[in-house]
């Protein structure tokens, strides 16, 4: 069985490879040598790791790389175990923004900038609404956009499924409309900064927004897997 999956998934590659259509499962059948039903088995795990799509008259279809849908799925079973895993993923997403910050800073463009310009003023609207508006889509693409130019997709990876992480599992981690307040000021002085051209004071207020977001209590996470 794990050499079947393997041939599959190694196809399932070089045809992403080489940007070639996957053919159907009856053909991917006689390709591989194995009976339909273990082509529909191990088509349904390489779909859940976010591969392929599979839909009705539309047939098999290249996905673009990603590892989140893996990340998610192996995070989300270790969290219903294990709930403290989150908080160690989300030091992991700190560790890695400090990090790469230098390599960020150096190559990111005006229109990245005003993008993050743009996704502080709509977080600000929102957190001045009456009741205020929590802006978590506004905090995930404001750190993304800060290291999307890197190209490291890995990279991406990582930090894409921890937002959503703790999106997901009580993520609303500043709770208090002060310290989101204090947080989006912070995410100004990085924009300043990066305008400025001032690397230290932008990884400083970085390091300090990082500092911020409290660790989620165990107690408060959605235990789920799905």
């Amino acid at each position: 069985m794990d050499k079947e999956k393997t041939s599959l998934l190694t196809y399932l590659a070089e045809a992403s490879k080489n940007e070639q259509d996957i053919p159907s499962i009856a053909e991917l059948s006689q390709i591989l040598g194995v009976s339909i039903a273990s082509v529909r088995e191990q088509l349904e795990v390489a779909r859940q790791l976010g591969f392929v799509d599979v839909k009705p008259r539309k047939g098999i279809q290249r996905r673009p790389f990603s590892l989140v849908p893996l990340i998610s799925l192996g995070m989300n079973y270790g969290i219903y175990s294990e709930a403290h895993l989150l908080s160690d993923y989300i030091e992991l997403r700190k560790h890695l923004e400090l990090s790469y910050w230098n390599d960020a800073f150096d190559i990111l463009k005006d229109d990245q900038m005003d993008y993050m310009q743009f996704l502080i003023d709509i977080a600000f609207r929102k957190l001045q609404r009456k009741p205020a508006i929590i802006p978590t889509e506004e905090q995930s693409e404001f750190h993304l956009t800060l290291f999307r130019p890197l190209g490291n997709k890995v990279l991406i990876s990582i930090l894409e499924a921890a937002w959503a992480l703790e999106e997901n599992n009580g993520g609303k981690i500043l709770a208090d409309l002060d310290d989101m307040l204090s947080s989006w000021r912070t995410r100004q002085i990085i924009v300043d900064a990066l305008r400025e051209k001032d690397k230290t004071k932008g990884k400083n207020a970085l390091e300090s927004l990082l500092a911020l977001a409290n660790k989620p209590k165990e107690a408060d996470i959605t235990r789920r897997f799905e």
